[in-house]
């Protein structure tokens, strides 16, 4: 009698393949929920630098405006707070000495939502620069540049 050849899969094969498939997808899907909260973080960045080059121009042609100008205005970028598809507001403030620009995350799913994200110009009058620093809301570390992280 001739051996007869299998022609398929046996059940126990099948089932190991399966219980591989379900713990790449548990790894992966949660890698993949921080890479798009990071991608959404970082366009609300991308729009604070654009914003944050506007106040250099401002700065080199204007100087300093005066406090409690609204600064959205007077850079031309509308209403003084700006909104887009992930961001509750972009506000620009100016104070005697310095320019703060503040973004505040929407509801992105993870700790980062309604949390400030900021970034902080002091001027400096010797070298007719702005030197600035960005910082971010504890619960937004993960999700930000390391710049932000302070």
């Amino acid at each position: 009698m001739k051996a007869q050849m299998q022609k398929g899969f046996t059940l126990i094969e099948l089932m190991i393949v399966v219980a591989i498939i379900g713990i790449l997808a548990a790894v992966a899907l949660p890698a993949y929920q921080d890479y798009t909260a990071r991608a959404k973080v970082s366009e609300i960045i991308a729009q604070m630098a654009g914003a944050k080059t506007q106040v250099t121009e401002y700065y080199a042609t204007m100087g300093l405006p005066a406090v409690g100008t609204n600064i959205n205005e007077e850079l031309g970028m509308g209403s003084t707070t700006i909104t887009s598809q992930y961001m509750t507001s972009l506000i620009v403030a100016a104070t005697a000495n310095s320019f703060t620009i503040t973004a505040v995350p929407k509801a992105l799913g993870n700790p980062c939502d309604g949390k400030s994200i900021t970034m902080t110009g002091a001027v400096n009058t010797t070298a007719g620069t702005i030197d600035w620093t960005e910082s971010s809301h504890a619960d937004c570390k993960k999700y930000v540049p390391a710049n932000f992280r302070s």
